[in-house]
Parts: structure tokens; sequence; C-alpha cells
């Protein structure tokens, strides 16, 4: 069964044949996974007008497909074939009605037939269709950045489901989690006494893919997951990994590192999130933690 892609593109006037990318949706069925920018300062100068409208169609839809995701892993999880009830909103044909109806400032591309699998699909699109431009002499985020980044995100989730004084609680940073030859560090957890997940995180922006560095941050996460194996625990693992920029040094060498990492840190059981996706995903785990 064929995937599809479609990428989401801003018109600031409608009457006019100019556009920017400003996300990509790849999906499957009722499979659905998107990813918008996450820095809009190139798309404010290009229509020279407020984003703001633009921004929570992006966090309304992101909702949405995370929502639809959960719930799917709740009923997949339970043995369930359904929803429990609540059918999925967006389906292949639903997106495709949608993208047929929206002809103003946000428009979607013609959906393309694909054979990878929608996680899959969703990471090549997102190489060829959304690139962000970082202005000159802005530096690249290395692990260290990283790290900042994964603990701010599972933060901010958190603090979405729980109240605030919880959220702090419960948030851990790092976090130690036992192994069947050794203890190992993950960069932040959500735990009380119990932990409910927790997360590594890896910068492939660095301009070297043979780094010595890179490689030791790399086959430490994997080592981590193989050898604490935290799902066969009960504890939900993700890895936020920040892609290579395009156009960076040896591109292509970095982009096959990238795709080797990321293949194998999934079937390590973790879920690989872009900085989009581990707030939402971190909000989702932690729904139930307040009652």
């Amino acid at each position: 069964m064929p995937s599809y892609y479609s990428v989401v593109q801003y018109y600031p006037d409608p009457s006019a044949d100019e556009r920017i990318n400003i996300g990509v949706i790849a999906y499957q069925g009722s499979v659905v996974r998107t990813r918008f920018l996450s820095e809009w300062g190139r798309v404010k100068h290009f229509g020279g007008e407020s984003v703001d409208f633009l921004k929570e169609f992006a966090r309304n839809f992101q909702r949405t497909v995370n929502y639809q995701s959960a719930m799917s892993s709740e009923a997949s999880a339970l043995g369930l074939t359904d929803y429990r009830g609540a059918e999925p909103k967006l389906t292949g044909d639903a997106l495709e009605a949608m993208f047929g109806e929206w002809s103003n400032s946000i428009r979607f591309t013609e959906p393309r037939a694909s054979l990878r699998a929608p996680d899959s699909l969703l990471d090549e699109v997102i190489r060829r269709y959304l690139v962000v431009h970082r202005a000159t002499g802005t530096r690249r985020r290395d692990q260290r950045t990283a790290t900042k980044l994964a603990v701010s995100r599972v933060r901010q989730g958190l603090s979405r489901s729980v109240r605030p004084e919880l959220a702090e609680e419960l948030l851990r940073s790092p976090y130690l989690v036992n192994g069947a030859r050794q203890e190992h560090y993950f960069d932040v957890a959500i735990a009380n006494g119990t932990p409910y997940l927790v997360a590594q995180s890896a910068s492939f922006e660095v301009p070297d893919p043979h780094a010595k560095a890179l490689h030791s941050r790399l086959d430490s996460i994997a080592w981590s997951l193989s050898d604490a194996r935290p799902r066969e625990q009960g504890i939900e693992i993700g890895v936020l990994a920040l892609p290579p920029e395009k156009g960076m040094p040896h591109e292509v060498e970095m982009n096959a590192l990238f795709d080797a990492r990321i293949a194998l840190f999934k079937d390590l059981g973790a879920t690989v999130l872009g900085e989009q996706e581990i707030e939402h995903w971190a909000a989702a785990i932690a729904q139930g933690l307040q009652k």
C-alpha cells in the first residue's frame, strides 16, 4: 500500500504565484505524520506580514495529528482495532478533500505517492522541502544545545498536561537507568519513583561526519538503548535528533550517517523525534499522570 505526501505552502498574495514551504505531511490511511517550520523569520520576511496565523494553523494541525497518533497507539496497546469509539479525523481521503478546499494563503501541493512508510517518507520530504536558512554567522547547534533543547521541550510538554508544581517534581535531568551490564544516563526523564519516559538527544548539525565526538555520542545512545532496553521495562523512550542542514559540508555523507543511525535507534525501540514533535510526545505520555 503506497504512502503519500503533500507540501504545505504559504502564499502571501493568493493572486500571485509566489509561495514558500512551511510544512510537510506524509500519510497512509489513518497514519499521518507531519512537520512544520520551527523558525519563522524567513517566512515573515517573505510575506511582509505577521505569521501568527500560520503558527496557529501549524500548532492546531500538529496537535490533531499527535492526538490521533496517541489514540491509535493506545488502541494498539489494548489490542483494539479501532479508536475506542472515536473515528480518526485525518485519513487519506479526508486530507485530500481538505487539500482541494484550501486555496487562499495556505495551500497544499498535489499528493504524490511513495513506496516508503510514512515515518521514513516524512524524513525524506523534510530534507527535500523544509529547509531552514540560518542567518549568516549563526552557529550550528552542537550536542550541548541538543541536550538543552530536549530538556526544555519535555518540560514544556509536561507543563501542558499537569499542574506546574507537579511538572517540576516529575522532570528529571539527567536520569539514571539500570542496564543489564551497566547504568546509563539519559538526558531527560519524566519520573515519580518509576520513570514514564526517558529521552536522549543527538545533533547532526556538526560539519564533520567523521568527528570522533559525534560517533562517540551516537554509539553511547545506541548502547544505552540496547543495554537498558527501556521499552522492556515499560518505559517510553525517545531520541531527539537534529538533522543535518541542507548545503552543509559533507552533506551526502552526513545524511547517510543520519539515516543509518535513525534506523538503528528505531530498531532498538526508540521513537525518533524532531524538535517540533518531542513536546507533543511528552505531553501525550504525561496526560494521565495528574489523575
